[in-house]
């Protein structure tokens, strides 16, 4: 299984790209609100972690996943 450390590291960079994508800045994370894990990532599986600003105000913005 992977870890969810690395989980969240690979959440992490997928929001940020997106972030500095959008602002054309370089961004990074303040804080994260929720996180629930249904079911565990075996290694080799396929992931596909997308992500999307979904507000953006004057020095902040919200990214989902």
């Amino acid at each position: 299984m992977i870890a969810a450390g690395q989980l969240l590291q690979w959440m992490d960079i997928t929001a940020c790209l997106s972030a500095e994508r959008h602002s054309g800045y370089p961004s990074v994370t303040a804080s994260m609100d929720d996180l629930e894990f249904y079911e565990p990532v075996h290694v080799g599986s396929l992931l596909l972690i997308t992500a999307v600003v979904t507000k953006a105000f004057n020095t902040s913005m919200e990214v989902k996943y």
